[in-house]
């Protein structure tokens, strides 16, 4: 095992079980708010350091085509799935600026109702949050299986954290 591999599986342990502990503890709008949290989080730790992911949109966009819609069945297009970060981080609702300008339809979040995970034929996209907390939980294991062999998303990952989270979780001390 890389020296780097379990470090970097234990702080994405961690995350995932504050975000459950939160998710099963009955919190509504704060699991879908520490969700797209992860998102841009992992998204920024991950994505090519190539000027066209200078944004976190663009970042935004290659993560969740890179991992998590890889899932028949899916309702929703990256877009919508940003559109949906931004009508909740920014207008606290399901509309943002991108949805107003109808380029695409905006989700509605349902509660327990997995069925309703489908493209409407109306104004919204119906999406389940549970189907998409479980959706996030694989593009996880999917990002950590990637980043297994891909040494440079791992490397990025690794320096990353001390950044994004202010923490040192790949060695016991802090760097010099």
């Amino acid at each position: 095992m890389e020296s780097t591999e379990q470090p970097i599986k234990n702080f994405i342990e961690l995350l995932w079980g504050e975000f459950n502990s939160i998710r099963t503890n009955g919190y509504k709008i704060a699991p879908l708010i520490l969700g797209f949290s992860l998102i841009e989080a992992c998204a920024k730790l991950t994505a090519p350091k190539d000027d066209k992911y200078q944004s976190s949109r663009a970042r935004f966009e290659w993560w969740v085509n890179k991992f998590l819609t890889d899932k028949a069945g899916q309702p929703y297009s990256t877009t919508e799935l940003y559109s949906a970060r931004c009508g909740l981080f920014h207008e606290y609702g399901p509309y943002s600026d991108i949805s107003r300008k109808k380029e695409c339809l905006p989700i509605s979040w349902t509660i327990g109702h997995p069925e309703l995970h489908k493209r409407a034929e109306a104004d919204f996209v119906f999406y389940s949050r549970e189907t998409f907390f479980e959706d996030l939980g694989g593009a996880g294991i999917k990002m950590l299986h990637e980043m297994k062999t891909d040494h440079d998303m791992r490397a990025r990952f690794s320096k990353g954290i001390e950044f994004i989270f202010g923490a040192y979780p790949i060695t016991k001390s802090k760097p010099q």
